[in-house]
């Protein structure tokens, strides 16, 4: 069960990188909701990984969008690393999800 949804999350992040407008389009604060979840509740790394992308990708920043980076961040290195490097993607920034992320490096 688990290997079909990471193999999802991968294939949408991958047709979200290759269309994101078309993506931004689609997604709805639902999806959003599900891909935070996924984020933080999936047992795979990859899983995880795919779903912090396509949350990037969605656009739209929220309080549980927040929260879900955060998680990511605190998450493995494998995540981590993707976690921050999808975070330089967003085009806003909560001053709050600044604040955590130099908080972070002390």
């Amino acid at each position: 069960e688990f290997r079909k949804q990471v193999a999802l999350l991968e294939i949408a992040a991958g047709l979200a990188a290759r269309l994101p407008v078309t993506f931004q389009n689609c997604a709805t604060p639902y999806f959003a909701s599900l891909i935070s979840t996924c984020t933080r509740e999936n047992e795979s790394s990859f899983g995880r990984v795919a779903a912090v992308e396509l949350l990037t990708k969605y656009g739209h920043v929220s309080e549980e969008t927040i929260e879900t980076m955060k998680c990511a961040l605190l998450d493995n290195m494998f995540v981590s690393e993707r976690a921050l490097a999808c975070a330089k993607e967003f085009r806003y920034l909560d001053d709050r999800f600044l604040e955590f992320l130099i908080q972070e490096l002390y």
